[in-house]
Formats: C-alpha cells, structure tokens, sequence
C-alpha cells in the first residue's frame, strides 16, 4: 500500500506542474534510432531537433565534431517532404534559394526554428504541429532530410522520422480490467508501444502507466487495476484522501 501511496502522490504533484489542463505533448524519434530525445550524432556530427510548443515549430542545431569545416545544405533539406523554410523568414523571400550554412570545426551551427514550406499557403499557414492540432488529432508524424558536407566530401543525407504525439482525450470509464494493452494503446492514440509513467518519462518497463485522467497497472499484456485521478484514495493508514488534480 505504501508503495502505491507514494506512486500516487509523486504524479499527482507531477501532474500539477506538467500537466495542467490539457495532455500533454511528447516527442519521440523513430529513425535512425529510436528515441525519446530527438537527437542523432555519429562519429562527425551531432543533430538535435526539439519541439517549440509555445510556437508550434521545430528547433535544429547540428554541432560539427570533425576537424574540418563542415556545410549545411539548407537548399536541399527537406522537412514534410518540402522545403524548410526558417523561422524568421518573410513570405516575400521564402521562395529565395539558401546558402549553405558554413560550420567551424568543433563547433555547432545556428539555432533555428524551421517549419516546412508544405504548411504555408497564398494567405495562411496550416501547421500540423501546432499544440491545438496535435492535441486534437493525437499527433504528427515527420520526416526530415539534413545534407551536410565536410570538408569537400560528397554531402552526407542525414534521414530522420520522428512522431509528435499528444493523448487522446480518454475517460477511465472507457478503460477496463482485463482489457489488452494494445488495446488502451489504440484507444489513447499512442504510437507503437512507447507508454509514459507517472514521471512523465517514455518507458515500457514501469507496471504504472498515465493514462487520459486515470493511472493504470498492465502487466502481462493486460490491464490488471485502474485508478481515477477524479476520486479519492485510501492512503496507508486506510483514510480517505481526496486527489489534488483538477479537471
């Protein structure tokens, strides 16, 4: 009992920081590897994108490990199947070929806020990862090109797939004992098998999971025992708590 007490407690006090009002938003890296960090590096470069929430764009850095000046080819990389377009560029000039970005040895480029020229129309800009979008369809998934040259090497394509995902909205009613993970996976609109405990953090190796306004337990496939984040709790001395998270 004292063990799920504490479990409880620490996400409900995780819950009033991070998770507020609306569910929360994760990142997760498919290819080359796969990941909770999006982030790839090899033995020449490292590259780093991370989701800009409060702006709903992509933030790329890529950091030269080499001892030779190495270039990225802004011209030929490729986010969403299009163009990348910048964050601070203007409609007017978007269209305007890049110059390639020129690295100094051990040393990163500029950060940038990118976005793919596919989302932006005549008037309006239709983003996929906007926070609203991805809470509302459950996520995104991306692909992305980074071309980077060293030295006067050939370019190297660096191919990336990454999913920005957010819960579906899920009632705990709507989640029963017995019931097969693959099915509360489904349901929740996750991808693969990634689940995320208590903590916030991807795991599949925790027996609690959160779960739209409930923490749920699997184990062997299936779901053994539920608690709503909406009732109270009995705690270690076996007196009524009520939870602190709000709806």
């Amino acid at each position: 009992m004292k063990r799920t007490f504490f479990l409880l407690l620490a996400f409900v006090i995780f819950s009033a920081i991070s998770f507020g009002q609306e569910s929360p938003i994760h990142t997760l890296m498919l290819e080359p590897v796969r990941s909770e960090e999006l982030k790839f590096e090899d033995d020449s470069c490292a590259i780093t994108f991370d989701y800009r929430e409060n702006r709903g764009v992509i933030y790329l850095q890529v950091y030269n490990k080499t001892k030779k000046r190495a270039y990225i080819e802004w011209e030929n990389a490729r986010l969403d199947g299009a163009r990348i377009v910048f964050g601070d560029d203007r409609r007017i000039t978007m269209g305007t070929p890049k110059a390639d970005e020129s690295i100094p040895a051990k040393s990163a480029s500029i950060s940038r806020d990118i976005i793919s020229e596919a989302w932006v129309g005549s008037e309006t800009i239709d983003n996929p990862v906007s926070p609203s979008r991805v809470r509302g369809r459950g996520g995104k998934e991306l692909t992305a090109t980074i071309p980077v040259r060293f030295g006067d090497g050939e370019p190297v394509d660096y191919q990336f797939r990454f999913s920005i995902w957010a819960y579906n909205p899920v009632d705990v009613g709507q989640i029963a004992e017995g019931m097969k993970a693959k099915d509360v996976r489904k349901l929740l609109g996750k991808p693969d098998d990634y689940w995320v405990d208590p903590w916030g953090t991807i795991n599949t190796k925790a027996d609690w999971y959160y779960a739209g306004n409930a923490l749920i337990r699997i184990r062997k496939g299936v779901v053994e025992e539920i608690v709503s984040l909406k009732k109270s709790y009995m705690d270690e001395n076996n007196e009524k708590q009520d939870f602190l998270v709000e709806e």
